[in-house]
C-alpha cells in the first residue's frame, strides 16, 4: 500500500494536470474571441453556456462525480472564460 506522502504527492501532480488543462481551455476562450470578434459576435452566448452544462452534468453522472459540484465547476470555468474573452 501506498503511503500518505506518496498519495499526496499523486494528488498533486492531478492538480497540476487539472490547471494545465484550464490554461488550455482559457487560451482556446481566447482564440474564439478572436473569431468572434471578425464575425461580430458578442462574448455570452447563453445558448452554448447551456448547452456546455447540459453536457458537464451528463458526463459527471457517467463518471460518479456529484453533478451540483460539476456544474459549479464548470460555471466558474465559463466565467472565467468569458474575462479572458474581454
Amino acid at each position: 500500500m501506498k503511503n500518505l506522502l506518496d498519495l499526496r504527492g499523486k494528488i498533486d501532480k492531478i492538480d497540476y494536470e487539472i490547471l494545465v488543462l484550464l490554461r488550455k481551455r482559457f487560451e482556446t476562450a481566447k482564440q474564439i474571441n478572436s473569431h468572434k470578434k471578425i464575425n461580430g459576435l458578442g462574448v455570452i452566448d447563453k445558448k452554448r453556456e447551456k448547452e456546455v452544462l447540459i453536457k458537464i452534468k451528463e458526463e459527471s453522472k457517467k463518471l460518479g462525480i456529484n453533478t451540483g459540484f460539476a456544474r459549479k465547476l464548470f460555471e466558474q470555468a465559463i466565467k472565467q472564460s468569458r474575462k479572458v474573452q474581454r
